[in-house]
């Protein structure tokens, strides 16, 4: 677990624009969780290995490098129906 200081430990408050993020495959470079690690937001980044995310990432405060066995993926909205007919705001 996360000490005090980590990432996933961090208190918002009402008025913090920031944001939580969980980002997959993060230790290929994945330019997002860079991104969203120098804007300030907490990011809890998955990879193989920990060590080659923190690298590819850059170590900070605001990164949980983490190595996942199952990602389990619960949110969702489902939409049925051939894709040629489906709408473009429905996609």
């Amino acid at each position: 677990m996360p000490d005090e200081q980590g990432a996933a430990s961090r208190q918002k408050s009402t008025d913090d624009a920031s944001a939580d993020l969980v980002v997959t495959g993060a230790g290929r470079g994945l330019h997002i969780a860079q991104a969203a690690v120098a804007a300030g937001h907490a990011v809890v980044a998955t990879g193989r290995n920990p060590d080659r995310v923190t690298q590819a990432v850059g170590a900070s405060e605001n990164l949980l490098a983490v190595k996942l066995d199952v990602l389990v993926n619960n949110a969702a909205n489902f939409k049925a129906g051939f894709f040629e007919e489906t709408a473009p705001l429905d996609v």
